[in-house]
């Protein structure tokens, strides 16, 4: 959790592993491919979604020191609103 929020944290072997993961979201973040289909996903709040090297990271949210700070830690997002 960053201030009391929750952050999900998706380690992968390799950087490429996790770019070509990433490649899976949609670029709003409303849908993912999995398999041959792109499955919607209706979220709480507004998703978004971070990478840096073989680290995805995904926060459900609008607190503004959160996304700061995974700004500053992970870069821009990648995908979401």
């Amino acid at each position: 959790t960053l201030e009391g929020e929750g952050v999900q944290a998706f380690v992968y072997d390799d950087a490429a592993t996790a770019l070509d993961e990433a490649g899976r979201v949609s670029p709003d973040g409303a849908s993912i491919v999995g398999g041959e289909a792109a499955h919607t996903v209706l979220w709480v709040a507004p998703p978004h979604f971070f990478r840096r090297d073989r680290i995805i990271v995904l926060y459900v949210g609008t607190h503004s020191t959160v996304l700061t700070g995974l700004e500053e830690v992970m870069g821009p997002q990648f995908a979401g609103r």
